[in-house]
């Protein structure tokens, strides 16, 4: 069998006399063919190693024992252990062997599990405590080549196994993952057969507005995402899922900013976007990016050609559209949360408090920044909303269609959990609203003019009989 690892582990120091360079050697070869080992949730993983010592271990005075550790960094994402009984080899009696690993995946994520030989002058010693071991080993490099002595009677040597835990494919998500897909194409072309183009160049005859918005929706927002992804130090996945969501803006006036600047996305992931993945093994795809984005654009596109040549029909398509957008929502809250109501353990405190800053802020610096414009109060109430609201679909479906399990089954929690806080100041905004319009109404009297003559004939008769009471 050919072994992709193969490890020569020296245990010449245990005795003074002896110099490593031609001592006795321990040969650990493993039969699997990476180190990042893929296993689904509630599924096992067996890494068998092989061991061999060198025949001139004999001629040692001392005893050497070797004692196998495993210990999982994430015990929330994955467990691990030795699987046979007897753990503590003598080496000088059983020159070779084999022992096994079981991995199982618990949650969707990355861990890593780290396997430490522990050689001992003695069977007792081979102790696997965590703190003890942490403290012989040099944690932060777990290099197989390196093995140094810690005591006279003790060496620790440790390796690391990246463990990558992914979900089950059920028919649901798969349903669900499509139909997501499908509307949300089907809102975007609603959204294309919105969007007039006479419309367009007027608003561009009077750049400020336009020009605010751009400002606001790529600049301000994909900073504030970054930031609060950089500064909560988010897994990897995570903050790429906060940060991709920042790019993706919404609102009405954002189709036509989304269809000419589209490309800002990938822009941003591949500049400012790679200091939050730079570290970890994820790679993104931005070929895959861009593939997307071309096919989320390509509706609007057919929207505004439908809209430019078949008004009618672009009438019918938007109310369509309308329609499927309910739907959506029903879909999501129904069959999305079954089909992903994984994402809820996901949900931490830091999470769920990210996922309200960024639209709260993007609301509140997008209406400062159309204020220091000197503009309307209508046009800052407007940019401040079409800023905070960001298109959750459109950073969805981008994430899903772009990255690999599990990155891209924890990223999409970022603008989920922000699409839960984004309307809320925006309802508690209408009510209040219409609170006040309504106790307005009440006091105000009504003007005579308004009423017909039946009312003004019996308001005289309760006046007149009031007059003779």
């Amino acid at each position: 069998m050919a072994y992709r690892h193969m490890y020569v582990i020296l245990v010449c120091a245990f005795v003074h006399s002896l110099q490593c360079s031609g001592g006795p050697a321990l040969h650990v070869t493993t039969d699997f063919q990476s180190s990042q080992q893929k296993i689904t949730e509630d599924s096992y993983r067996t890494l068998t190693f092989n061991y061999t010592a060198s025949s001139d271990l004999s001629s040692l005075n001392n005893s050497v024992f070797l004692t196998i550790c495993c210990i999982t960094e994430d015990s929330d994402i994955a467990e691990s252990h030795i699987s046979q009984a007897e753990n503590s080899i003598d080496l000088k009696a059983q020159n070779e062997g084999n022992f096994d690993i079981r991995v199982k995946g618990l949650f969707v994520g990355r861990t890593v599990t780290y396997v430490y030989f522990i050689f001992t002058q003695s069977q007792s010693a081979g102790s696997c405590d965590v703190e003890e071991i942490q403290s012989e080993q040099d944690v932060q490099s777990f290099n197989i080549s390196n093995l140094y002595p810690v005591n006279q009677t003790r060496r620790v040597f440790g390796a690391s196994y990246s463990v990558v835990v992914v979900r089950e494919k059920r028919a649901v998500d798969v349903a669900f993952n499509v139909i997501v897909v499908l509307l949300v194409l089907i809102v975007n072309l609603g959204m294309g057969c919105k969007t007039e183009l006479p419309v367009i160049k007027a608003t561009l005859r009077r750049p400020v507005g336009p020009v605010t918005g751009v400002c606001s929706q790529f600049i301000i927002m994909p900073l504030i995402s970054f930031t609060a992804a950089y500064t909560f130090s988010f897994e990897p996945a995570l903050a790429i899922g906060f940060f991709a969501l920042g790019c993706s803006p919404g609102g009405s006036a954002s189709n036509a900013y989304t269809l000419f600047l589209g490309g800002m996305i990938p822009l941003w992931l591949f500049t400012l976007g790679r200091k939050l993945y730079s570290d970890s093994s994820i790679q993104v795809p931005y070929q895959n990016i861009i593939f997307s984005l071309l096919g989320l654009i390509i509706p609007v596109c057919i929207g505004l050609v439908v809209q430019h040549r078949r008004p009618a029909w672009a009438k019918v398509l938007v109310k369509v559209s309308k329609g499927i957008m309910v739907v959506f929502l029903l879909f999501v809250l129904t069959v999305g949360v079954y089909a992903n109501v994984y994402i809820f353990r996901l949900m931490k405190a830091q999470v769920l408090v990210t996922a309200a800053l960024l639209p709260y802020l993007g609301f509140l610096l997008g209406g400062l920044v159309a204020l220091a414009f000197h503009m309307s109060r209508e046009h800052i109430i407007t940019i401040a909303v079409e800023t905070g609201i960001q298109n959750t679909g459109i950073a969805i479906v981008l994430l899903l269609l772009s990255l690999e399990p599990p990155d891209s089954d924890i990223s999409i929690v970022a603008p989920i959990a922000s699409a839960l806080f984004t309307p809320i100041p925006i309802w508690v905004a209408i009510a209040v609203r219409y609170i006040h319009k309504w106790r307005h109404s009440k006091k105000k009297p009504i003007p005579m003019d308004d009423l017909d003559n039946n009312e003004h004939e019996a308001l005289q008769e309760v006046g007149k009989r009031d007059g003779d009471a």
